[in-house]
């Protein structure tokens, strides 16, 4: 059985065909010359046997180290303004970076917030089946697997109306919306009011940020030269 552990410096120290890797990168359990795969129940051991977020995909194993105290406080705020926002009469629960959402049969993840309006997912349960909310705190080593794969997996998920996306470096909120025209993308700063159609409430982007000392975003808005095409370039 593979054994995690927390190595000095913060490092997380992995044996049984497996690497070593630094803090906030997201590096596969698997990527050591033999690539050595897991099946699911491996998975789980791995996963209940220690502190660190895993994921699965296809065989292989995420691990997402240890997030920074701006990672961890925005995750805790975007929790605690959702929960307070639904209220105790909600059918739906939100939950914080402990609860795993399988996406499939071969695809788990631990998003940093999920929202699942379905009672089989709440109380004790341990796998989200049905999540209806994905918000990812971004981070330097995880922003292009999260804008790219992850979102690809989350659209795929027919359950999940909603996947907000959040800066730990400037004050900067993007939701993406699934609608019956398809997915909406809007974008959210400082003072702003985020409208979350799939919970049917708003929320202030300045409740994300509460005593956290986060730049506000500085847009530079680019002027737009549209050129005609010339005669030639439209008859060729």
């Amino acid at each position: 059985m593979p054994y995690v552990h927390l190595g000095q410096g913060g490092d997380i120290i992995v044996w049984y065909g497996t690497i070593v890797f630094l803090e906030r990168q997201v590096i596969s359990l698997a990527a050591h010359p033999k690539r050595r795969r897991y099946n699911l129940e491996q998975y789980l051991t791995l996963l209940r046997n220690n502190e660190q977020r895993l994921e699965y995909d296809h065989g292989e194993i995420y691990a997402l180290a240890g997030s920074s105290a701006n990672h961890a406080a925005i995750s805790a705020n975007m929790w605690r303004t959702l929960d307070d926002a639904l209220g105790d009469e909600s059918d739906c629960r939100a939950y914080m970076v402990d609860r795993v959402v399988r996406l499939s049969a071969d695809v788990l993840v631990m998003p940093d917030v999920v929202v699942t309006c379905e009672k089989a997912d709440q109380d004790d349960a341990f796998f989200l089946d049905s999540p209806r909310l994905i918000v990812e705190v971004l981070s330097k080593s995880t922003e292009a697997r999260d804008r790219t794969y992850k979102l690809l997996r989350y659209q795929s998920k027919q359950s999940i109306q909603e996947i907000v996306f959040i800066s730990q470096y400037v004050q900067h909120v993007e939701v993406i919306t699934r609608t019956p025209s398809g997915w909406e993308y809007r974008e959210y700063g400082h003072e702003e009011r985020v409208p979350l159609a799939s919970l049917k409430m708003t929320i202030q982007v300045s409740d994300i940020y509460r005593r956290l000392s986060i730049p506000l975003e500085k847009r530079t808005l680019v002027p737009l030269e549209i050129i005609e095409p010339t005669d030639e370039e439209e008859d060729s």
